[in-house]
């Protein structure tokens, strides 16, 4: 299977609900150019930017030569009607001589608050969500771009500056 979805809840809360999407893609995938995966989500549901630090921007675009899966964090904000709704997940790549998508649907159930005790958890989805946040600092410096900013301060004499001397806390 070149592609494959999985989402580590199987119900979400239609309100302030929270999920992760795991789009694990095929090591067969790493000779094909032009790479794209794009993600459509049900109204009123939204997504933070991909947890693996891929490059993206409407679609993520992922660098296969960092890992050959992207996790998403999913959530809803305000109250969206509950039901079943579908996540899109299609991909889009070259061989050199033609473009093949492929695309797959992935029911997600919303339900009340009440409802949510009879959520099943995908517990490798959470094991890959685990480490990734516990990515060494090492790690994160190395693939995030530093950019020094240095401030220039003008001081002004003020006729308050011996108030603020003497009534500043530092914290």
């Amino acid at each position: 299977m070149i592609l494959e979805t999985r989402l580590a809840k199987s119900i979400m809360e239609n309100e302030e609900g929270l999920n992760h999407l795991w789009i694990l893609l095929s090591d067969d995938l790493f000779g094909y150019k032009e790479l794209q995966l794009n993600v459509q989500l049900p109204e009123g549901v939204h997504r933070l930017p991909n947890l693996n630090g891929h490059a993206e921007n409407e679609s993520i675009m992922p660098d296969l030569s960092k890992g050959q899966d992207v996790l998403l964090e999913i959530y809803t904000e305000d109250a969206i009607e509950c039901g079943e709704r579908i996540i899109t997940v299609s991909l889009v790549y070259s061989d050199g001589r033609k473009q093949i998508e492929m695309s797959h649907n992935i029911p997600v159930t919303f339900v009340n608050d009440e409802e949510i005790e009879a959520v099943s958890i995908d517990e490798e989805v959470v094991d890959r969500l685990k480490e990734l946040r516990n990515t060494s600092p090492r790690e994160i410096l190395e693939t995030t771009e530093c950019v020094n900013i240095r401030q220039n301060t003008f001081v002004k004499s003020n006729k308050f500056s011996f108030l603020e001397e003497k009534y500043r806390v530092d914290y």
